[in-house]
């Protein structure tokens, strides 16, 4: 029986879609964990003394390398919101936090305004990912940012809240149009919105921003285990990840640079 199941998972990989590609590995999960199913409901049942598909491996999508913005890109988005409007100060203020400081989107909503140490210039990030605390620097671009929004911007936005019924101050840094902490799908929205305003072509999300961010600073020589500790990762293994990106970008300048590349193309 496990010898069945492990052809019908070869089949499954070898087999095309209507369209003429292979099957996508959700589809193929899919049916295989439908079949694991069914197994595991024999084997409760008695109807079989083990269960065939225990030790069935189901296929993975191949790893791929994060998304990112290149400079310029970051420019165009970092100056998408309106310095005019109130929310657009805000989500200025926003995007650079989460550009210049590589925060989770979780990471970023739960910021209190008591996180700001303006003397020493970092920020606390409390219950990260596993429970872990840790405090990033933030830069004179990114503390600028952050002033003005909350002496020209967050105050008002909690007046104007205050206006529709009793509200108290959440004491949480980056608040919504209605006074309250942002909902992570809030800013995935806005980060969406911006993009297509600054014209790009990239999807881009907040973990975006994250993975902009390490990559640049390691594009600037940061030391790898420097960029760990700002994005919080436990384990190096995860910031690695980032090395092939940078890696991609050094071939892509290497080819577009080098005299010898250039030669070659001539």
């Amino acid at each position: 029986m496990p010898e069945v199941l492990e052809a019908f998972r070869k089949d499954l990989a070898e087999r095309t879609s209507r369209r003429g590609g292979m099957l996508a590995i959700r589809t193929q999960q899919m049916q295989l964990r439908a079949v694991a199913l069914f197994t595991r409901f024999l084997a409760a049942s008695g109807r079989v003394l083990v269960d065939p598909a225990r030790d069935l491996a189901l296929p993975r999508a191949p790893k791929t390398l994060p998304e990112v913005l290149t400079r310029r890109e970051i420019a165009r988005l970092l100056a998408a919101p309106s310095s005019r409007s109130l929310r657009g100060r805000r989500d200025r203020a926003l995007l650079g936090c989460l550009y210049e400081t590589g925060l989770r989107i979780s990471e970023a909503i739960r910021l209190a305004v008591a996180d700001i140490d303006w003397g020493a210039r970092t920020l606390a990030v409390r219950g990260g990912k596993g429970g872990q605390d840790r405090v990033v620097p933030i830069g004179p671009v990114l503390a600028a940012l952050l002033l003005r929004y909350l002496d020209e911007v967050r105050s008002r936005i909690l007046e104007r809240a205050a206006r529709k019924g009793p509200l108290a101050d959440p004491g949480t840094l980056f608040l919504s149009g209605r006074g309250r902490a942002f909902e992570a799908s809030t800013v995935q929205h806005l980060v969406g919105v911006h993009a297509r305003a600054a014209r790009l072509k990239k999807h881009v999300t907040p973990h975006t921003l994250r993975h902009t961010c390490a990559t640049h600073l390691l594009e600037s020589g940061a030391d790898l285990r420097i960029v760990q500790e700002l994005l919080g990762h436990r384990r190096l293994v995860s910031t690695e990840r980032y090395t092939r990106t940078t890696l991609a970008f050094l071939k892509k300048v290497h080819r577009n640079s080098h005299p010898r590349e250039r030669e070659a193309r001539s």
